[in-house]
């Protein structure tokens, strides 16, 4: 009745010609009812995410207005609109492009920090610890005696040296890969993708001691308390090693993970100043010098200490170096260490004699079951849906906010064409950087300005060295006086200290 009134009362204001009341109610009933039927229509498509599953990803906002950086003057500028409407007709996909774009996809997540580890992201910078969330286009980067792990969302595992900067570009996946486009900016990293062999079970204490204990309390060693045997004192004495059993629980969670977690190939883009590594499950350390050398190491399963079933599968691995018109590329062998010159332009075998300068680095990653337990943990939780063959473009988009790419040997090829596209691309913007850059230097050094050139030496390891020397492998299980913390005698008080940040 109230909407009966209103509408009289509007009629006589607007001086509409007297009609019959009774029409006059059927006016009123069929106006609402349209009203009414275009709001549950909008509602319905409001709430159908279905229909909208090409163009919308997991925690994107469906408005493109990016209000917080809106030139409002352009934005109320009829020119302006009609240029972009005309230029968007003839391009109908427009918006899902935009979207695309705009999309910044999750790269993985850090496994532990030990030191001061920040996080860049836009103009933003923080500090990131256990579980902190690494998305495309963020760089990472540890200050002095400061380490990091990082899980990738396929199980490859990074580890970043002091004073060393990352920048995770993109993750791309397709039904059969996996893509990583990274660029070490400058410092000490480790890539280790990960393999479905097992590891060679040793009794040796862990290298990697500063990661020790790990936050992630279902990986921590289980220790028992060893019973007196009157009639066997020296069994007593005996040390039972951790590592071993460390390993035995890795392999043993790598032989239950193997069906589900190694149908992908991954693919990796890392670039470098004065070079590019691409490859597939590289397993390669790079020392980034800036405004220096560049040496890299690809590692074999021996060194890996990963068992070797039979020969070996022999991936090839390309570094390109830069000039505009250096566009082939050089094929790195396991086991050999390589330098690039500053000026990106030739690559060399270093002799063995060059070997021990860096064997202290390569030493703190011999023996890591807990850090590769804790990625066998990660994986299970994190990355189960990248691994499903069967995911398909929208539940990807909907469910965990990916895009999802055409195969490497698919017919339209987008994966090896993008990679074909990295490329040419980073060769020639690299180049001109790397060359104004050294021009840059070389007028420096014409005005006596200082230069702090980076060198490898003790700050990339010395920190990790220490703790090895000082600590032992893990607690005593023997009883003694001390306090007994409660995330050892409390399971449940562990997973809460863990996942509680």
């Amino acid at each position: 009745m109230r909407y009966y009134e209103g509408f009289r009362s509007l009629k006589r204001k607007v001086g509409l010609p007297k009609v019959d009341l009774y029409l006059e109610a059927i006016i009123v009933r069929k106006t609402l009812c349209a009203i009414f039927f275009m709001l549950t229509f909008s509602m319905m498509v409001f709430l159908n995410l279905g229909k909208a599953g090409e163009a919308y990803f997991k925690g994107h906002k469906r408005s493109l207005i990016e209000w917080d950086v809106l030139d409002h003057k352009k934005w109320l500028s009829f020119k302006k609109w009609k240029e972009k409407y005309e230029k968007r007709e003839k391009f109908p996909p427009w918006e899902r492009l935009k979207r695309e774009r705009s999309l910044k996809e999750l790269v993985g997540y850090v496994m532990d920090c030990r030191g001061e580890c920040f996080l860049y992201r836009g103009l933003g910078k923080n500090k990131i610890q256990f579980r902190s969330a690494i998305r495309e286009g963020d760089e990472i980067q540890t200050k002095k005696d400061s380490y990091l792990w990082l899980f990738l969302m396929d199980g490859t595992m990074v580890r970043v040296s002091p004073k060393t900067s990352i920048t995770m570009r993109e993750i791309n996946i397709s039904p059969n890969e996996v893509f990583f486009h990274a660029r070490i900016n400058f410092g000490n990293v480790l890539w280790l993708s990960r393999e479905g062999s097992s590891f060679e079970e040793k009794v040796d204490r862990e290298t990697d001691s500063l990661f020790h204990p790990h936050p992630l309390f279902e990986v921590l060693p289980k220790l028992k308390k060893k019973e007196i045997n009157e009639n066997d004192l020296f069994s007593y004495l005996e040390d039972s090693s951790p590592t071993l059993n460390q390993y035995k629980r890795l392999n043993l969670e790598i032989k239950k993970n193997f069906s589900q977690y190694n149908s992908k190939r991954s693919i990796a883009f890392l670039v470098m100043p004065n070079g590019t590594l691409f490859g597939e499950r590289l397993k390669v350390e790079m020392i980034v010098l800036l405004g220096g050398e560049t040496f890299l190491k690809r590692r074999t399963f021996k060194q890996l200490g990963l068992k070797e079933k039979g020969a070996p599968e022999s991936l090839l691995a390309e570094v390109f170096l830069r000039g505009y018109e250096n566009d082939k590329g050089n094929l790195i062998e396991e086991g050999q260490w390589y330098e690039i010159d500053k000026n990106g332009t030739s690559l060399s075998e270093l002799g063995p004699s060059a070997y021990k300068k860096f064997l202290m680095s390569e030493f703190l990653t011999q023996r890591i079951p807990t850090i590769l337990l804790a990625r066998e943990a990660f994986l299970k939780r994190y990355s189960s849906f990248i691994f499903n063959k069967g995911l398909t473009s929208k539940e990807l988009a909907l469910r965990y906010g990916y895009r999802l790419w055409r195969s490497w040997n698919s017919k339209k090829k987008e994966m090896r064409e993008r990679v074909e596209y990295l490329k040419e691309y980073t060769r020639r913007v690299e180049t001109t950087v790397l060359k104004e850059s050294l021009k840059l230097r070389k007028r420096f050094i014409k005005r006596n300005e200082r230069i702090h050139p980076i060198t490898y030496d003790s700050r990339f390891y010395k920190k990790a060295m220490e703790s090895y020397y000082k600590s032992l492998a893990y607690p005593s299980s023997i009883e003694s006086d001390k306090e007994v913390l409660n995330s050892t005698r409390h399971p449940l008080w562990g997973k809460v200290k863990a996942y509680g940040k």
